[in-house]
């Protein structure tokens, strides 16, 4: 053991100087290594510092020129050129798929240099404008050429604009198309740098708004229409409301008048502010879709016939001339108030519009399995601006003060509506003012094989013989309405009673049992839904008949009307004969008490 411990010490100084000679090794490597390290990172410096003017000067020298290999050295000289093509490659394959994202972009795009040459334009500006690629090749030919407005004064901002380098200015223009419609755009333009000759680069883009201006300029002819519209419906209603109001006044204080031609012209001129409110509700319902049609089998010829005796009064006092050329035995599948509605309109139109002693024919043709019937006069006819909204609602062709022809723009509307809701189509035609016009209906014939749709209950008409007093109990709140309401009942037949709420109406009938409860559905205490219930949950009035009678005339109020258990639903103001018909119906269908 001693001897070994004498061998290890006098080892120990040759170890030593062996592990002080690697170590000195190994620090010279160490020292190499990062010397070669320095120099490595110093020449990648090198080239990320210097890619933006290498790849500029790369791009437009002898990338294998001998001057940049003596100043790099072979090694880095390797190392940037290698980079630097890479980066040369990416650029160009970023600037194609820039290119080709603007080309095919989906809105207007245009690039073009501080001097105004184009550089690049998109495939959906040359589509709107119709111009081909290469036809106007600077931005001055597009403005001189398709823009609408000062050329010069356009160029001066664009020009102004380019000079203050803008990173993003907008405005509206309107631009002329090859095949001269015009086109409202907002464009927006920004500077995007510079090009490899030094030149600024300016990119357009652009919005086609021309629908939305289109819309507006609708919608601002739509409200001036409305505009009119309301004037003219005030002008409408004041005028047999005026009537009304002097022939109240003779009643009352004169007797040199005859009352009877006093009260005849004023159930025509309320009758006439009842057509007005009808056509408003028509409308309101037609085109809201909410109308529904009881088709039958129905003669054309009656139709017709059935129009002209409406207006026999209308046509008598213009001395208009009329004739009917229609084929015989022609039938159509259709509702017959509405068609009749439909021809009365239209013949009313033309009547209105033909000066007195005129002429309004009435004419047929079958062309396939469509029957075309034309009214034709030799009125004031229609300038083109007129046939082009004839049939839009408020439309007026007669607009002056005077307003000499009446009506307040919504027949033919009507007219228009109804016929397609037959399936058919309506047209207007005329040479212009002075030259008459022509309105032509056409409808499908009714199918040979198929026999009449209307139901029995349609068909059967109501005998006047059904008619016997019946108990009426009348909801009204209103005292002058129930007071008229209950005395013109009374004065056709029915024995009437009136109860001015709800709470009275239901006291009522604890003591007594009416045939039929006419209600109306805006009461005091209850509204005329909540009483319909509590008069149902009387088991004793089992078998009498409610009907409800309100302002509201739409669908939703007929179903709310027909949920709470009224058998029909009226709109104010009556019409009584109708109501008279729906009782002797009631009577007969029945058996009402008397």
């Amino acid at each position: 053991m001693a001897n070994g411990r004498q061998v290890l010490s006098d080892d120990a100084p040759q170890r030593m100087r062996a592990l002080e000679q690697r170590c000195a090794e190994l620090e010279g490597a160490l020292e190499t290594t990062c010397r070669a390290l320095e120099e490595k990172e110093h020449a990648l410096q090198l080239v990320i510092t210097s890619l933006p003017k290498l790849v500029s000067f790369l791009d437009t020298e002898d990338i294998g020129g001998s001057d940049l290999k003596q100043i790099l050295g072979d090694e880095t000289y390797l190392l940037v050129h290698e980079a630097a093509q890479r980066q040369l490659t990416a650029l160009r394959e970023s600037e194609a798929r820039l290119r080709r994202a603007l080309l095919y972009a989906p809105f207007p795009v245009m690039l073009f240099s501080e001097e105004g040459d184009i550089r690049l334009i998109s495939k959906v500006w040359l589509e709107l404008t119709g111009y081909d690629e290469g036809t106007l090749p600077t931005v001055r030919d597009w403005l001189t050429t398709a823009y609408e407005g000062d050329t010069e004064e356009m160029i001066s901002r664009l020009g102004r604009l380019i000079d203050e380098e803008p990173k993003f200015r907008t405005g509206e223009v309107v631009m002329r198309c090859k095949d001269g419609s015009r086109r409202h755009w907002t464009c927006g333009i920004s500077a995007l740098g510079r090009l490899p000759d030094g030149k600024r680069l300016y990119v357009c883009m652009a919005n086609d708004i021309s629908a939305f201006r289109r819309a507006e300029a609708d919608l601002r002819e739509a409200d001036q229409r409305k505009d009119q519209f309301l004037a003219m419906l005030a002008h409408e209603l004041r005028n047999p409301l005026a009537s009304i109001m002097s022939g109240l006044e003779l009643l009352r204080h004169s007797d040199r008048h005859d009352p009877e031609e006093i009260r005849s012209l004023m159930y025509s001129e309320a009758a006439h502010l009842r057509r007005i409110l009808d056509d408003l509700l028509d409308v309101s319902r037609i085109t809201g879709g909410k109308i529904k049609l009881q088709l039958e089998r129905l003669s054309l010829d009656e139709v017709l016939r059935g129009a002209l005796r409406a207006l026999d009064d209308l046509l008598r006092t213009a001395q208009h001339r009329v004739t009917v050329e229609v084929p015989d035995n022609i039938e159509v599948i259709g509702d017959c108030t509405r068609l009749l509605q439909v021809f009365v309109n239209l013949l009313s139109n033309s009547a209105k519009y033909t000066d007195p002693g005129g002429t309004i024919r009435i004419t047929g043709s079958v062309e396939g399995r469509q029957i075309v019937i034309g009214i034709h006069d030799n009125g004031i006819g229609l300038s083109p601006e007129n046939l082009r909204h004839i049939f839009e609602p408020f439309n007026q062709v007669d607009t002056g003060l005077a307003r000499t022809r009446g009506g307040v723009g919504l027949g033919l509307t009507l007219v228009r509506e109804l016929v397609q809701l037959h399936d058919g189509t309506v047209d207007v035609r005329s040479d212009g003012l002075g030259a008459g016009s022509s309105f032509l209906v056409t409808l499908p014939l009714a199918d040979p094989s198929v026999t009449d749709r209307s139901s029995p209950e349609k068909r059967r008409s109501a005998s006047k013989s059904d008619k016997k007093e019946t108990s009426i109990l009348l909801v009204e709140d209103n005292d002058a309405v129930a007071r008229m309401t209950a005395a013109v009942l009374r004065d056709r037949g029915y024995a009437v009673e009136i109860a001015p709420d709800a709470a009275s109406a239901i006291a009522f009938v604890r003591l007594r049992r009416p045939a039929v409860i006419l209600s109306d559905i805006g009461l005091p205490d209850m509204n005329g839904y909540e009483l319909a219930q509590a008069l149902r949950a009387n088991q004793g009035l089992s078998d009498t008949t409610l009907i409800s009678i309100s302002g509201y005339g739409r669908p939703e109020d007929h179903r709310q009307s027909s949920d709470a258990g009224y058998r029909r639903h009226l709109v104010k103001p009556l019409d009584y004969d109708a109501l008279d018909a729906l009782l002797v119906e009631l009577a007969a269908e029945r058996s009402l008490p008397r």
